[in-house]
């Protein structure tokens, strides 16, 4: 997990430049289209493919909206981002996910709200609002 936040974490940094060249249409596009053979790939050595020609309609309807809003929408919003603010800023969004998930999981399929849930989503809330809040005054003062 450490080195997958590494790595999240130089990308995040590192790919700015390259969105603000090509725009976040085309990184995306070009990030979707290289992810996409890889795990391909990878499904096909391992022999996942299989399992894709069972996909009745259902799965393929999720399969397509996992694609497509969760997949491109999203990139697509992250790399509009990196391209338009800090990577701080950017990399905050992250930590909403346990919030939405959440409340999302109590709304829609009545999932239990503990006391340890509420402390866990305002530790994660009070970390959101120190880091945006250390970040604004500096984003500010830069732009006068």
């Amino acid at each position: 997990m450490l080195a997958g936040a590494a790595c999240m974490a130089f990308y995040t940094i590192w790919s700015r430049p390259l969105i603000r060249r090509s725009g976040p249409i085309s990184f995306a596009v070009t990030g979707m289209v290289i992810g996409a053979a890889c795990l391909g790939a990878i499904s096909w050595a391992a022999g996942g493919i299989e399992a894709v020609a069972a996909f009745g309609r259902p799965q393929w309807g999720a399969a397509l909206y996992l694609a497509t809003v969760c997949g491109a929408g999203i990139y697509y919003l992250w790399s509009f981002a990196l391209g338009t603010v800090s990577p701080t800023i950017v990399a905050l969004t992250v930590t909403v996910n346990p919030i939405t998930a959440s409340n999302f999981g109590a709304l829609l399929l009545g999932e239990p709200i503990r006391p340890s849930l509420v402390v866990g989503l305002f530790g994660v809330a009070v970390g959101i609002w120190v880091a945006a809040d250390l970040r604004v005054p500096a984003l500010s003062r830069g732009r006068h």
